[in-house]
């Protein structure tokens, strides 16, 4: 394939595309697809929504194409009645991908990448969700999977990649532990690393929840998108969606894209008002966003700044609360997602978000997997 190549976010140097490069050859910097000019023109001339699904990707041959069903998840209106809340809220129910979160929609690329490169085993650490992702995909591709987890990560998640026949290693201590393990065990057995926190098919995977809302004939275009962020997988694939839609003259206006991590463990939120990296390891119940040194930190400060958004943090309480606000509105999702509604009220008080406007809350996960 030569309509893309991998371009280093930091230095842009251009690297021929491979399933095992994860940094640049020359500065070590993180690595995003970028396709060739000529092949965008041809698009350009074809365009519609489904040239954008099948051919804005890096696999294009359809016989290396993994897919569960992933993506086309419902937004709904969420009601705000007899509430404070003073906003057109919609709810993009992502927790109806096939394993139960967004990670279906960027593993389905990473995994049909590792496919196409002839990857038959592969190492990925995760705290779950990303992890039952990746082994029900790899299942599908016929590819061998090492799942490295936290050894205190809920029950359901771990039998649920269990479920899908891939190995388990639990490892006790961090989540940075977890990652020393697994790249100990790649480079013993010489194995490839499906990392979803850096890979850049990952990214473009999730391109595809951007598409959705952008052409969804029954939703306006949100003013306003609260992410949950982590590794930022889902928030940075969704602005290249926008920017591309932007590129072909779909949208005439990006929506502000905003971060909302627990205060426990916030290193964007920090880094974002303080310019300098400031880790700290708390313990949070959004779980899915437990990420302490982000490796594309740099990157999100950049879209969310690019989009005039904001990155904020919130309280756990405020994060139990919206929970429970959103299920007795029939939303049954972990606290990753809540984060989001807890986030909208924190934006609506420092006067970022007024009355009256649209905004969109990805719920990124299923609430059933919660202990």
């Amino acid at each position: 394939m030569n309509h893309f190549q991998l371009i280093c976010i930091d230095c842009n140097e251009a690297h021929n595309p491979s399933f095992e490069l994860l940094r640049c050859s020359k500065c070590d910097g993180i690595l995003d697809v970028r396709y060739s000019s000529s092949y965008i023109e041809g698009i350009r001339e074809n365009l519609s929504f489904n040239a954008l699904i099948e051919l804005m990707t890096p696999i294009i041959d359809k016989e290396f194409i993994v897919s569960l069903g992933e993506g086309n998840t419902p937004c709904t209106e969420i009601s705000t009645v007899g509430s404070d809340i003073k906003q057109h809220l919609i709810a993009k129910l992502e927790y109806m991908n096939p394993t139960g979160s967004f990670k279906d929609r960027g593993v389905a690329t990473m995994i049909s990448a590792a496919k196409y490169y002839g990857v038959k085993e592969i190492v990925e650490d995760s705290s779950g969700n990303a992890g039952a992702s990746v082994a029900a995909y790899a299942a599908t591709a016929g590819i061998k999977s090492n799942i490295f987890v936290p050894s205190n990560a809920a029950g359901s998640k771990l039998a649920q990649i269990s479920a899908y026949g891939a190995v388990v290693h639990k490892i006790d201590g961090s989540r940075s532990d977890v990652t020393e393990k697994l790249i100990d065990y790649k480079d013993k057995f010489d194995l490839h690393y499906g990392s979803h926190a850096i890979s850049p098919f990952f990214i473009e995977g999730n391109k595809r929840f951007a598409y959705e809302i952008a052409l969804n004939p029954e939703i306006d275009l949100p003013q306003h998108i609260i992410f949950p962020v982590g590794n930022g997988g889902l928030l940075l694939g969704a602005w290249k969606g926008f920017m591309e839609l932007f590129l072909f003259g779909l949208i005439r206006e990006m929506p502000k894209l905003h971060s909302v991590q627990s205060e426990l463990i916030d290193p964007i939120t920090r880094a974002y008002y303080s310019d300098v990296f400031d880790s700290q390891e708390g313990v949070t119940l959004a779980t899915g966003i437990s990420v302490k040194s982000p490796p594309r930190l740099n990157q999100i400060i950049e879209v969310i700044n690019q989009t005039k958004g904001r990155a904020i943090s919130i309280t756990e309480k405020q994060m139990i609360d919206a929970k429970e606000f959103l299920c007795h509105k029939g939303l049954y999702c972990e606290y990753t997602s809540a984060v989001t509604l807890a986030g909208l009220h924190k934006l609506v008080e420092i006067g970022e978000i007024n009355t009256g406007q649209t905004v969109l809350l990805p719920l990124t996960g299923t609430g059933l997997k919660e202990n």
